[in-house]
């Protein structure tokens, strides 16, 4: 074998060991970029809500949703759709699209004006009294959308005391002149 053949076949070898040692720091920095992606989107929750304004067929009302972040990474909130059911039946309907930045392992509240219809939400209410319940289940059902992340649905459901609403609703009742 020549010096030069020799030369040829060492250089040959620095440049497979050289191509295997930047394939390796490829992989790696792919798997660190993989695991900064957040992996779960946030957890909704039910904050509050406050009655805004209305007439006798509709109202709003400022719906508060904490969103919590279990990720490592802070979440980019870009828009958020809610549906609000009371005993099965269709209560509220509204969206956000402030964006919003939940920090990580943190919670944000974001606040949702949605409208209502009185008439459906009285049914509720009386048909719950008729039949002796202290409680009416709820239902929060909706899409959020992470900038970047995609859409994700969520649901959380829960129990509000009957005359909770009622108060809330008779308090809020426009009067007649």
């Amino acid at each position: 074998m020549s010096v030069t053949a020799g030369i040829r076949a060492v250089l040959a070898r620095r440049r497979a060991v050289g191509a295997v040692g930047m394939l390796a720091f490829a992989l790696v920095l792919a798997g660190c970029a993989a695991l900064s992606v957040p992996k779960k989107p946030p957890e909704v929750s039910l904050a509050g809500i406050e009655w805004r304004e209305g007439t006798l067929f509709e109202q709003h009302f400022a719906i508060k949703l904490r969103l919590d972040n279990p990720n490592a990474q802070p979440l980019p909130l870009k828009s958020l759709v809610l549906n609000v059911e009371l005993a099965g039946q269709r209560f509220a309907s509204g969206r956000s699209l402030a964006p919003l930045t939940i920090p990580p392992e943190d919670d944000a509240v974001l606040v949702i004006d949605v409208r209502s219809d009185l008439l459906s939400v009285l049914r509720v209410v009386r048909e719950a009294q008729r039949d002796g319940r202290t409680m009416i289940d709820y239902r929060l059902l909706g899409d959020i959308e992470l900038d970047g992340l995609g859409r994700h649905p969520f649901e959380r459901s829960g129990l509000v005391p009957v005359d909770r609403v009622e108060k809330q609703l008779l308090r809020n009742i426009p009067h007649a002149p």
